[in-house]
């Protein structure tokens, strides 16, 4: 189980992005993903997209903030840890 939490409010957007990757990179099926910039959608909503390589947009987050698109991808980042961690236990 992974320890570190992306939730703590004095974390800024560059850290929250950095622990993202660096969970990303330890993760056989996340190690080539990018992170896009944050893009502002038209009704007001944060969004960035998830590829691998150079490829085509693997996935795309769409929340309310940039802190909800952090969170998001921390969850999801931590979830993928954790979910390798659980197959090489198995």
């Amino acid at each position: 189980m992974v320890a570190v939490s992306c939730h703590q409010p004095s974390m800024d957007r560059g850290t929250l992005v950095q622990r993202v990757r660096g969970v990303f990179a330890r993760s056989p099926i996340f190690r080539k993903a990018v992170i896009s910039e944050l893009i502002s959608g038209p009704d007001g909503e944060a969004i960035v997209d998830v590829s691998f390589g150079h490829g085509r947009t693997a996935f795309r987050v769409v929340a309310s903030s940039e802190d909800a698109v952090c969170a998001i991808l921390c969850d999801l980042a931590f979830a993928v840890g954790e979910g390798d961690q659980c197959r090489r236990v198995v």
